[in-house]
């Protein structure tokens, strides 16, 4: 009995020694660390290539950003100076083009040969059809294409005419341009005009002229021709060639013109 007492009195000290050793009460390994201010250890060495790495990036940037910026003025002086060496050789070229469209334009005007926009009444008598053998082609004008055509006139000769807001009416076999004369006289000026045609062109003969209760003069009537002249003239003047009017009729409203061919 004393033997089995003695067994069991040995497990139960094993029992604790073997307790004591697991559980909450083990020991567990940990690896060494290494803290961030040792440079000799691995993180201490990592946080130097860092530093140094931000440095040589951030010297980089900087140099690279003042190259462009060199670079950048550099071509702007460069374009700069070209636009200047531009201007002063081309630039009295460009003048004197100017100046001869300009004198262009000008002489246009007076000798009634505006340019053809389309839809103008200068291009209606530039595309009509050629009258085929010894046949005719007729063409109508009407009072509104006709002050159209004055209003053009004028915004093309670029200069305020002497006779300001002219309008035209077609009535028995009339054509009347009144208007405000700002010279020789100033005042409300009506001429009625007889249109007829001599040598295959478009004439005028002056029926009938006033200016309040003076008398007109000649500069006035010219003014009021050249008007007509500057744009019904100018259209007619765009027929084509190898052919001419052959007569000119004025309605109510309307003119109508028969185009033959020479």
């Amino acid at each position: 009995m004393k033997q089995i007492w003695t067994r069991w009195t040995v497990l139960l000290v094993l029992l604790v020694v073997v307790s004591g050793c697991g559980g909450n009460g083990r020991t567990t390994p940990t690896l060494p660390t290494t803290s961030a201010g040792d440079v000799d250890g691995p993180g201490g060495q990592g946080e130097i290539l860092a530093t140094q790495a931000a440095a040589v990036q951030a010297e980089y940037e900087t140099v690279l950003a003042t190259e462009a910026a060199a670079t950048i003025a550099a071509q702007a002086a460069a374009v700069a100076t070209q636009a200047a060496e531009l201007i002063v050789e081309e630039g009295p070229v460009l003048a004197t083009q100017a100046a001869e469209l300009i004198e262009q334009g000008q002489t246009a005007v007076e000798n009634g040969t505006l340019p053809i926009e389309p839809g103008s009444l200068a291009e209606r008598f530039a595309t009509i059809p050629l009258p085929e053998g010894s046949g005719t082609v007729e063409v109508t004008v009407t009072e509104a294409e006709l002050n159209q055509a004055i209003a053009a006139a004028q915004a093309q000769a670029g200069t305020q005419s002497a006779l300001q807001n002219p309008q035209v009416r077609l009535t028995s076999g009339t054509i009347i341009v009144t208007g405000t004369l700002a010279e020789p006289i100033n005042g409300q000026l009506t001429v009625s005009f007889a249109p007829y045609v001599e040598n295959n062109t478009l004439q005028f003969e002056v029926v009938e002229a006033s200016i309040g209760s003076f008398q007109v003069p000649p500069a006035a009537l010219q003014t009021a021709e050249q008007t007509l002249n500057s744009s019904l003239g100018a259209a007619m003047s765009q027929l084509p060639a190898g052919t001419g009017l052959q007569s000119v009729t004025v309605g109510e409203g309307t003119m109508t013109v028969v185009v033959v061919r020479l």
